[in-house]
């Protein structure tokens, strides 16, 4: 279906390429069947010799303004139009070679191909667009209040109902529709009266982002496809779910596709998390997530505590996982203590004897032009240095300067009975584990804040390199048991991969007339790419005819919705009693 994006692009082209020019002639179907009704000139040859004034655009459909004369033109569900035979936009459709319109104009040639025209007063025309041009959901003037308000008033209706409805909210097509519903979590079969002013307000918001995604791909020529949610989809994108696949309203041909997950249809809940999605545009965002009820976590390999958008350890780089690393909760922050690491100086320190009473501190070089009381005074601001244990742990918690931020851990465990201070007590050396690392101490006199600074970060580098090696094979493990899953599901599919893209086919239905109408075929779900495979090669013959079956949906709500079946080709007044499911083809 050509919907309001495609209608006002094309509205555009054509205005920029042809306004101005005068008619010369005009040929095509529309005006051959109106010389075999009336045997005279039709309405369409009063067009030649006039002017195109200006070119306007409604939902779906196309104002041509020659003077008194309109020229209005519906692209229907393929429409296309060709500027000197050659394709100007990114729609598919309109491959027939008879063209339904053609203008000849001054300087070029437009064709219509698969549209609906006829010629209209441009009183009536104009009218019509500025009583409904700030409803059009693709205008720049977009009147959100009274769209909000014209859908409240259309009591009684279904909601699918309304947003199709052209004389509501112009433009709206099927596409739109599906993705509009399930961006504001609301069903298809609900009725307008069940919808508070809120969620329709959110309905006629999601309506027209989607749109401007449409357009704005249509425009650059982009893929729709990976900003689809839930049209033409088997599986939700948002809760990977089934997707209910069916009929609904007065207009049974357009097929409705939603999600009951995501589409809870709850709407007196106060609190309703809508379903989420990132948009071409960058603001079409829904949902409420409250950025503050996310919380500080705490790296399992060095137990530093990370603020909530570090995906990674600030120290060792380990990566965040919930697996490994747990949320830091504020009920549990008795447990959590703060060992302080020291910032790496400006100068260099030089070893000092140790002794039981006091500790000899080196001075700093001089350096030039600096006084030698403000070396002393640098010098007096060091922590220092104590020859007991329990007195090194006391003044580094109060006078070393810290960065990171530790859980607490004990000391007293963590003291190996292996150390370098229970083989040889005279040297008091001290050994401390804190989960991973190991800071060998070597006399508490000696010990200065750059060595302890130093070990620390290249021990996490150490570990950090054996991480990434152990994750690395892990991730090759996971990706190879993901290929071998899914070359067990190739097997049971009976949809082939495409050989270059190495993607799943689509199956299409052949409606153009000719001897291979209503055929099945596979082709690749990228244009520019040609690969095709018929498909009814495989399909079972009807035994009732000897021809080969046709697959079709299940549309019915139920257990079995979306599931394929054969039955007979034939219409329904002539189709035999055959059926069988279609396994594989879904």
């Amino acid at each position: 279906m050509v919907e309001g994006p495609c209608c006002k692009i094309k509205g555009e082209k054509i205005k920029g390429r042809l306004k101005g020019q005068t008619v010369k002639n005009v040929s095509g179907n529309a005006t051959d069947r109106e010389i075999r009704t009336k045997k005279d000139d039709t309405s369409f040859h009063q067009l030649i010799g006039r002017k195109l004034c200006d070119v306007q655009t409604l939902g779906k459909e196309l104002f041509m303004y020659f003077g008194d004369l309109c020229l209005r033109v519906h692209f229907l569900m393929v429409g296309q139009f060709f500027i000197n035979n050659q394709k100007t936009d990114n729609d598919l459709g309109g491959t027939t070679d008879r063209a339904t319109f053609e203008l000849h104009m001054s300087r070029d040639l437009l064709t219509f191909k698969k549209c609906s025209v006829d010629v209209r007063n441009s009183e009536a025309c104009k009218q019509k667009y500025v009583d409904l041009n700030d409803l059009d959901i693709c205008s720049p003037i977009f009147n959100f209040k009274r769209a909000v308000a014209l859908v409240m008033e259309q009591l009684g209706r279904l909601v699918c109902d309304v947003l199709l409805d052209q004389s509501v909210l112009p433009g709206v097509g099927n596409i739109i529709k599906n993705e509009a519903l399930f961006d504001s979590g609301i069903r298809p079969n609900t009725k307008v009266e069940e919808l508070s002013e809120k969620h329709v307000s959110h309905l006629v918001k999601m309506t027209r982002d989607f749109t401007m995604i449409f357009y704005k791909c249509r425009k650059e020529g982009k893929m729709l496809q990976p900003y689809m949610k839930i049209y033409k989809k088997r599986k939700c994108g948002q809760c990977e779910g089934k997707v209910i696949i069916c009929r609904l309203g007065d207009d049974n041909k357009r097929v409705t596709y939603y999600c009951e997950a995501c589409q809870t249809n709850d709407l007196k809940k106060s609190q309703r998390k809508l379903p989420t999605k990132n948009s071409l545009l960058g603001w079409v965002k829904m949902g409420e997530e409250n950025d503050s009820e996310k919380k500080n976590w705490t790296c399992q390999q060095c137990t530093v505590i990370n603020k909530p958008g570090n995906k990674n350890c600030e120290v060792c780089l380990a990566p965040q996982s919930s697996k490994f690393n747990l949320a830091v909760n504020e009920t549990h922050s008795e447990d959590l203590t703060w060992l302080k690491i020291p910032s790496v100086p400006n100068f260099q320190s030089q070893t000092v004897s140790n002794s039981s009473e006091s500790s000899n501190v080196s001075m700093p070089r001089k350096r030039k032009g600096e006084d030698l009381n403000e070396a002393e005074q640098e010098v007096s601001k060091r922590p220092k240095v104590s020859n007991t244990f329990g007195e090194f742990e006391q003044n580094a918690s109060a006078h070393v300067k810290t960065k990171y931020k530790f859980k607490r851990v004990n000391l007293n465990t963590s003291m190996s009975s292996n150390s370098p201070s229970a083989m040889n007590n005279q040297n008091q050396n001290k050994y401390i584990n804190v989960k991973n690392f190991q800071l060998n101490l070597t006399g508490p006199s000696q010990l200065d804040a750059t060595i302890v600074k130093s070990n620390q970060v290249l021990q996490n580098h150490r570990q950090s390199n054996i991480r990434v090696q152990e994750r690395s094979q892990s991730e090759s493990n996971m990706q190879a048991s993901e290929k071998k899953i899914q070359s067990d599901l190739n097997l049971r599919s009976r949809i082939p991969l495409c050989p270059d893209h190495k993607k799943k086919c689509t199956i299409i239905q052949v409606f153009k007339k000719g001897p291979n109408y209503g055929r099945w075929f596979f082709s690749c779900s990228f244009r520019s790419c040609k690969f095709f495979e018929w498909a009814d090669v495989g399909f079972p013959i009807c035994s009732g005819h000897g021809k080969p079956c046709t697959i079709r949906t299940v549309m019915k709500y139920g257990s079995n919705n979306g599931k394929k079946f054969f039955v007979c080709q034939f219409p329904k007044n002539k189709q035999c009693d055959f059926f069988e499911w279609a396994l594989g083809y879904d």
